[in-house]
């Protein structure tokens, strides 16, 4: 018979993938019962179920906390923690008293939790002085650790009592803390590690101290922060990695990585050993096995029993350090390089790779910060790098330090730097993990989690001193950096002992600043840095105005970056995603189709740098209307991602999708459309997780730019909003131009939809943001904006003397944007949505110079196959018609419909068109050509604009019957019967006034 595990593991996998609670608390009630059952049908009790036993327990505890109240009886945990206890550990201790005791416990982590580290907190951040804050920290971390400490000694003491009848001496062991343990570092957070050693090799003391540890482990569970191991769940052919820290929030615990006493089923070794036993773990083998565990038995401190057992281990560790084979280096410097550089079979990422600094990092850009990874491990990892490269001593990361300084490895000024970015680490991790209330890293500087409404991104969460975090990377990239060095360099007359660790260049600065969301800061620091750093200013000032949605600036930055470089491959990416959102279609097209030149000469077909450019190539060829070669191109960048394993797969795959949405919603294939965008939601979800990012700005906005061309309104405004809201929560609630932008883009959709009002009190909104926006460009952009946004709204109001009143202030701003090709396409289409202003105020001499203008700039910029041009075209013929010039008329109209005629059929003035070409067509006596065009409204009024259907039909009827065309008509009586059958229920009575039953009567 099968176990019914498997079935229940992935069940339960599948019901946290889907985060649901009350299947999730079900689901882990079966299954601890199930393990409890198999437990109790086994005839023989032994020490070795006491790993299953905690397990169990730990299901339990896990069950109850999620669902908040007791699913699994009261009863029978008792009676579990009866058996565990009494026949699997064999404790004698006495219940009452044993669990009062725990009780203390709880309420002491707990106050040592919820008010000495929030009192740390407040201490620290009442410092003035950078000197002061290290004082603070240095003093409050002791404290802190002491206080840890006592109640890890309690809790030995009082699992010891529990085992009296054993008589074990206290002179006959010690335990040994490790980790942060050991270094004074450790948070009422942070995993419990140690070791235990014995004065020999006596089995039944170590089965004594076994019980005693699983009794401690036992004990730190009942104090509700253990969470359940990624991998507790030993069942084949089953996603065993199942990960509940979001709900079970784990903080005060037994390392679940295998530095205590009860180890880890795939880690061979044992950590209850004698002082020689212990010590011969730090050798070569183990080094290659395990180098963690190697490092954590150097750096270890005594907490309970025999002292001497420890002070003779630490001298025997001494010795391995020092330990040299022939013709080899001492074992601490081979060590520093394995750890550092070199990594092993099992650790493959040593630390150089593992905690570089990516500050610089484009695809960093908006991600939070992992405190733990990005933060508290550089100076933990570094300094300790160096202590063993150079064999200094010192127990403490703060002595560790001092070590340093007193062997001349680093200078007084560089020790001073090296403390204040100890004590910042510090602090973030406690700030961090109180602020959660648990172990989690991901909080940072800012929370961005994303959330439903405004008023809760507001009340994000955060380090008071940004100003700290940004000098505390000042002095890691010089730490880091000569760690690098140190680590290589075999003489030490050559190494820099006066580096003072403190990189005070302008471009580094700002390059943090950036990193922390600092722009007007980063854009000052760069701005002045061009004096000095020319180059490299220009690429991080590139970098910036594309963070900030400026395109022009970062183009303009990034054409003087280039200036001394040869072109690469990235450098043409990115080019050519500038001028493709600055509307020069024609050279980026020219940047892509170089690329896939440059990979076919490099081999590099299969690779996501050839699925990008085809996605790129695809999206420019969808914009002017060559949707054959679109699909052709997205169907190249597909077959390349076939053969492309996931993980080699990166955010590329987003415009994959995004590339797909967009041909599918210009085949009218709208549901096809949506699934490509919840695909590439879904995968900025698996690359990003819950949090906001930059690229989920770009997804809204794509998406919202679909549904609105495919009058998929209210949809459209849902995408914009969702876009704003992820504005908010990335830029922290700061006012960007980004997020005017974004409110702007809201007016528009909601002035198509009508709703005028609504569309008037986004603007009054961006109107009171706009002196925020300090960039004096940028600045002139958005006002140019809003005044185009008032005239739409006045223009659709039909109140055209406040249109061509916001038109003239829009206006304004010409100068200062001819000579931008991004802002000359804005113009351009500024100039074809003023029309209706134009003709309904009487500013023909207006209308006349300004729609060649348009054609000129659209077509230079755009091509010839672009939906603007033909509505330039279409407005031109209008203008032409009010004139009274009919064959000049019919000359634009023929080239607005030859371009519409390509491109898919959205455009509302593709029907204006063909209205226009039936009056020209009847003028001139022409019926062949007015019925033809005729049918072709009447074919598309319907998908469109169905408002125009009646207006269509009548069209075609009337027409058809003039002509006597009477054949062309009848393929659609039975739909048309159908459409007037439906009109009641379409239009209002007023309308259904106006239709001519008997026209259709009479065909």
């Amino acid at each position: 018979m099968n176990d019914p595990m498997e079935e229940l593991v992935a069940q339960l996998s599948k019901a946290k993938i889907e985060n649901d609670t009350n299947k999730i608390v079900i689901l882990l009630k079966k299954i601890g019962q199930h393990l409890w059952q198999k437990i109790n049908e086994e005839n023989e009790i032994t020490i070795q179920m006491a790993d299953r036993c905690l397990s169990i327990y730990k299901i339990y505890k896990a069950t109850n906390k999620i669902a908040k109240k007791d699913i699994i009886p009261i009863q029978e945990i008792l009676a579990f923690k009866d058996f565990f206890l009494k026949k699997v550990l064999k404790s004698s201790n006495d219940p009452t008293n044993f669990f009062s005791r725990i009780d203390e416990f709880y309420k002491y982590i707990r106050e040592i939790q919820c008010e000495q580290a929030k009192d740390v907190i407040h201490q620290i951040q009442e410092t003035k002085t950078n000197s002061e804050k290290v004082v603070i920290i240095k003093e409050c971390y002791q404290k802190l650790n002491i206080s840890l400490r006592k109640l890890l000694y309690d809790i030995i003491q009082l699992s010891l009592e529990a085992f009296h009848d054993d008589e074990i001496s206290h002179q006959a062991f010690a335990v040994v803390l490790f980790g942060s343990w050991a270094k004074d570092t450790a948070t009422p957070y942070s995993d419990i590690e140690f070791c235990i050693l014995v004065n020999d090799r006596n089995l039944k003391l170590k089965e004594v101290l076994r019980r005693m540890v699983y009794l401690m482990n036992f004990i730190v569970i009942n104090l509700e922060q253990t969470a359940l191991p990624l991998n507790l769940f030993q069942v084949s052919n089953v996603t065993n990695v199942i990960d509940f820290d979001d709900l079970l929030k784990p903080g005060f615990q037994f390392d679940l990585g295998g530095k205590t006493p009860l180890g880890r089923a795939d880690k061979d070794y044992d950590l209850i050993n004698t002082p020689q036993d212990m010590a011969n773990y730090i050798n070569f083998g183990m080094l290659e096995q395990d180098p963690l565990l190697v490092a954590e038995l150097i750096d270890c401190r005594f907490l309970f029993g025999n002292e001497k057992l420890y002070e003779d281990y630490k001298q025997m560790v001494k010795q391995q350090l020092h330990f040299e084979e022939i013709n080899q280096q001492p074992f601490h410097k081979r060590m520093a390089k394995v750890l550092l550089q070199d990594g092993t079979m099992n650790f493959k990422q040593a630390d150089l790779e593992k905690y570089k600094i990516k500050i610089d990092k484009i695809s960093y850009e908006g991600r939070l910060l992992n405190i733990k990874a990005e933060i508290y491990r550089l100076p933990d990892r570094l300094i300790e790098g160096l202590r063993l490269i150079f064999a200094t001593p010192g127990e403490t990361l703060w002595e560790k330090i001092s070590g340093l300084l007193k062997c001349n490895i680093i200078s007084q000024a560089g020790s001073v730097n090296l403390e204040f970015m100890t004590a910042i680490a510090l602090q973030s991790r406690l700030f961090t993990y109180v602020t959660n209330g648990s172990q989690s890293e991901r909080l940072g500087i800012w929370d961005t989690a994303v959330a439903h409404n405004n008023s809760e991104i507001e009340s994000f969460l955060g380090i008071d001193e940004v100003a700290s975090l940004v000098r505390f990377y000042q002095v890691a990239i010089p730490l880091y950096q000569f760690v690098q060095t140190s680590v290589n360099q075999e003489n030490l007359d050559q190494i820099n002992t006066e580096q003072n660790f403190l990189d005070e260049r302008l471009i580094t600065k700002a390059t943090i600043c950036f990193r922390f969301m600092l722009y007007r800061q980063a854009e000052i620091l760069l701005l002045e840095s061009q004096q000095s750093e020319l180059m490299n200013a220009h690429f991080q000032l590139y970098r910036l105005y594309s963070h900030l949605g400026k395109p022009q600036l970062a183009y303009e930055f990034y054409e003087k970056y280039l200036e001394n470089k040869s072109r690469e491959i990235s450098d043409r990416f990115r080019l050519g995603y500038l001028k493709l959102v600055l509307g020069n279609h024609k050279e980026a097209l020219d940047e892509y189709n170089i690329i896939l030149d440059e990979l076919e000469i490099t081999h590099q077909k299969l690779s996501m740098d050839h699925v990008q450019s085809h996605c790129y190539i695809a999206q420019i060829e969808g914009l002017m209307g060559n949707t054959t070669a679109e699909f052709h191109h997205l169907e190249k960048a597909n077959e390349i991602v076939k053969h492309i394993p996931d993980k080699h797969k990166d955010d590329v795959m987003i415009d994959f999708y995004i590339g797909y949405a967009k041909y599918h919603a210009g085949k009218n294939q709208f549901d096809r459309s949506k699934h490509y965008i919840q695909q590439s939601l879904d995968y900025t979800d698996k690359l990003y997780g819950k949090h906001a990012h930059t690229k989920l700005i770009d997804i809204y906005q794509q998406a919202a730019e679909i549904a609105q061309q495919y009058n998929q309104w209210e949809q459209a405004v849902k995408y914009r909003e969702t876009t704003i809201r992820m504005i908010y929560i990335l830029y922290v609630g700061k006012i960007v131009s980004r997020l005017l932008d974004a409110y702007i883009d809201l007016t528009n959709t909601l002035c198509l939809m009508g709703k005028l009002d609504q569309a008037k009190e986004q603007l009054t909104y961006v109107k009171c943001l706009l002196p925020s926006v300090e960039h004096e460009l940028t600045n002139k952009a958005l006002t140019f904006k809003l005044s185009y946004g008032y005239m739409k709204v006045y223009q659709a109001k039909k109140s055209y003397q406040w249109a061509y009143e916001h038109y003239e202030k829009a206006t304004v701003y010409r100068t200062t944007f001819e000579e931008n090709p991004y802002y000359r396409l804005q113009l351009a289409k500024f100039y074809l949505d003023a029309f209706d202003t134009w003709i309904s105020y009487d500013k023909w001499e207006e209308c006349k110079q300004r729609l060649p203008e348009a054609i000129n700039i659209i077509t230079e910029l755009c091509g010839r196959n672009h939906s603007d041009l033909a509505k330039a075209y279409c407005q031109l013929a209008t203008f032409d018609l009010i004139q009274g010039d009919n064959e000049l008329a019919k000359k634009n109209l023929l080239q607005s419909y030859d371009i519409y005629e390509k491109l898919p059929k959205i455009y509302p003035n593709y029907l204006t068109t063909l209205t226009n070409l039936i009056k020209v067509y009847q003028n001139f006596k022409d019926g062949e050509k007015a019925i033809l065009y005729a049918e072709k409204f009447y074919q598309h009024a319907e998908k469109m604009q169905p408002s125009s259907m009646l207006e269509s039909i009548m069209c075609f009827l009337v027409i058809a019957l003039e002509q006597a065309c009477y054949q062309r008509v009848l393929p659609y009586v039975e739909k048309i019967s159908a459409n007037i059958d439906n009109l009641d229920h379409l239009y209002p009575e007023s309308e259904l006034e106006h239709l001519d039953y008997a026209t259709l009567e009479g065909v």
